[in-house]
């Protein structure tokens, strides 16, 4: 479970920066990190990785209503390793 441990260790060191986000908001960013599988951790980093480098021209709305539908080359260039396999899956975590 290492994208937990990470997501967990950013979370400590963002609550460090002054003015940082306020309690409630980080308890509830360490709520989330402790509820998410790995696979909810992944899929966020990957519609992060497709937003931030519009590596797909779709919108993130059109990608989560059709994960499924994307094609074989897209799916085996996003950093989640198992999506190809695990479609079902993953549209059931999405949704």
């Amino acid at each position: 479970q290492q994208e937990k441990l990470e997501a967990l260790r950013n979370a400590i060191l963002n609550s460090a920066i002054p003015n940082s986000l306020k309690d409630d908001i980080q308890a509830i960013f360490l709520k989330w990190i402790d509820e998410f599988t790995v696979s909810h951790i992944r899929l966020l980093k990957m519609l992060d990785y497709i937003d931030n480098y519009h590596y797909i021209d779709y919108n993130e709305e059109e990608i989560l209503a059709n994960l499924a539908d994307l094609e074989e080359e897209t799916l085996a260039n996003l950093p989640v390793p198992d999506l190809r396999e695990n479609r079902i899956f993953y549209n059931q975590i999405l949704r």
